[in-house]
């Protein structure tokens, strides 16, 4: 079964330091996910929200999934709803891809029950 991450609760934010812009954003997800996941979530939010035009100062990848959350600072009121909507469609992106990839693997050679009985031959 492909790697899937849904978010879970509210949204919670945090101020920051003085001379920064806007807030740190924490979404929670129900689980933790892969290196693999994250890196997905983190290209898909730039494809969607280009890091020139993005609302929030977040890094692709690197950072913005910590754990089971995934974190986004310097979110500004006035572009929060719209990096809300990037952020939900770039989470549904990365698990289509994850999803997509398993599909592509290749098929395996033999069922499971063959399998077992291959190895009912050690007993």
């Amino acid at each position: 079964m492909a790697e899937k991450h849904t978010m879970v609760g509210h949204a919670e934010a945090d101020p920051l330091p003085k001379g920064q812009k806007g807030a740190r954003v924490r979404i929670s997800l129900a689980n933790p996910p892969s290196e693999q996941w994250a890196r997905a979530f983190g290209n898909a939010l730039s494809e969607i929200r280009p890091l020139g035009k993005q609302a929030g100062h977040f890094s692709s990848g690197h950072g913005l999934v910590q754990g089971n959350e995934i974190v986004l600072v310097g979110v500004e009121s006035k572009t929060g709803s719209e990096l809300f909507k990037a952020t939900t469609a770039a989470l549904a992106q990365a698990n289509k891809e994850l999803e997509d990839q398993e599909k592509d693997q290749p098929s395996l050679n033999m069922s499971q029950e063959e399998a077992d009985a291959i190895a009912a031959k050690f007993k």
